[in-house]
């Protein structure tokens, strides 16, 4: 099972992840990073220059979409030019978008190795309804947990019946008002939701979504409960 951090493309961010034992990561844009997207690729070649000295490296296995707005498709296909690069996948997902919205402006970029991320008004129907037909996906247990009436009853079910669809899962801790928190500093009991995932046999990468600081904590809380 992997487990990645995850942190924006600069240099310093990058080389700081993998030197606390991130080995595998997922790269959150915003537009500027897109802008400049020499630099940007620039910067990545470097930290993995840089670290291959120490014998230390990186795989990048995501990369997520600015928060875009209606109009500004070319992020998007920006983005998955810059996935393509590393054979990643593209994670759309934006907060001033529809779930309506995102679906219809995937259709102008293709299948290839992109998901769609539930937002935190979609219970298990709503996904299932809206995301699954059309797209693989990941999925973010703080967002299910907002949405949802009981977490641990929609994410087995949703593992079980649709497991070779849900290609990612983000994990953060959340309150019902405010997700991203560190694991531990939410409602979330991530013990119930380890032993769903290992009683499902699920073994896709888990993103660790949380402040950057403290990703080193919350994957030392995740890895008691499943070892890595």
């Amino acid at each position: 099972m992997i487990l990645a951090g995850k942190t924006t493309p600069e240099y310093v961010n990058l080389t700081k992840a993998v030197h606390n034992s991130f080995r595998h990561l997922e790269l959150a844009l915003d537009k500027r990073h897109l802008n400049n997207i020499e630099i940007t690729k620039e910067n990545i070649q470097t930290a993995i220059d840089e670290l291959k000295k120490t014998n230390k490296t990186f795989e990048i296995i995501s990369i997520h979409t600015p928060h875009i707005n209606k109009d500004e498709t070319e992020y998007l296909k920006k983005t998955q030019d810059l996935a393509k690069e590393y054979n990643a996948y593209t994670i759309f997902h934006s907060t001033n978008l529809t779930i309506e919205d995102t679906i219809e402006l995937a259709k102008t970029m293709g299948q290839d190795r992109l998901l769609i991320e539930n937002k935190t008004t979609m219970d298990l129907k709503s996904i299932v309804h809206n995301i699954l037909p059309y797209h693989d996906m990941v999925l973010d247990i703080a967002h299910l947990y907002r949405a949802s009436q009981n977490i641990y009853n929609d994410l087995e079910i949703l593992i079980s019946t649709y497991k070779n669809k849900i290609r990612l899962i983000h994990m953060n801790d959340s309150t019902k008002q405010k997700d991203g928190l560190p694991i531990g500093d939410g409602d979330i009991d991530y013990p119930t939701i380890i032993n769903i995932l290992k009683k499902t046999a699920y073994t896709e990468p888990m993103i660790i979504e949380t402040p950057p600081s403290t990703q080193p904590e919350s994957r030392q809380k995740i890895m008691k409960y499943m070892p890595i």
